[in-house]
């Protein structure tokens, strides 16, 4: 890289700062053992110190890079989750077995999930999103959730709430937060855009 004069370093992984940090302010039972029935103490346990080994991993990479002042950056797609989320929080959950992407607790746990991965990895440049694409596991887009909340809430509406949320812990610590387009036909992507214009510049 040094010798090409690249200076950004970016790892993809649509789900990987689920595989960095828990956040644990969502999941307090992974902390406190005496919580956990026996059976899930071993699991639990393992857990954990997959997401310090993978931090230890990562923290490395990002030391590398800035000896050779490179900024490191991770590339997601949100809003991604651990599957078990849904046994402490089924109320995000209908019971036709759809997900409400307008359920409240998206937005805790997105913000909770970013303000951790920084606090754990402080280095890391910033992060670069592609916001409730038709990969991501909850969306707007083919939403299928028909609570009122859904039926009246428009998609720019949840785009920019998905935004807002990531991008408040992360300009606190001044760091950069990148928008990828990664729609498909053009009036998602006139969405999107139209999204990003009520945001600051430096998005």
């Amino acid at each position: 890289m040094k010798e090409l004069d690249l200076n950004a370093l970016i790892f993809h992984q649509n789900d990987i700062i689920q595989n960095l940090v828990l956040p644990t302010e969502v999941y307090p039972h992974l902390i406190r053992i005496d919580d956990l029935g026996p059976e899930r103490i071993l699991s639990s346990f393992i857990r954990t110190i997959n997401y310090y080994n993978n931090r230890v991993y990562i923290d490395r990479v990002i030391t590398e890079a800035k000896r050779s002042n490179i900024d490191f950056y991770l590339e997601v797609k949100e809003i991604s989750y651990p599957d078990d989320i849904f046994e402490l929080y089924p109320e995000i959950v209908k019971p036709d077995g759809s997900i409400c992407p307008t359920n409240p607790f998206w937005w805790y746990y997105l913000d909770a999930k970013i303000r951790e991965l920084f606090n754990v990895l402080p280095d890391i440049a910033g992060i670069i999103v592609s916001p409730g694409t038709n990969e991501t596991k909850v969306s707007i887009q083919g939403n299928t959730c028909k609570c009122k909340r859904c039926q009246i809430t428009r998609p720019q509406e949840w785009y920019k709430k998905l935004i807002e949320t990531m991008y408040k812990p992360i300009s606190e610590k001044r760091k950069i937060l990148a928008v990828r387009d990664f729609t498909k036909t053009p009036q998602d992507q006139d969405l999107l855009i139209k999204t990003l214009m009520d945001f600051p510049k430096d998005v």
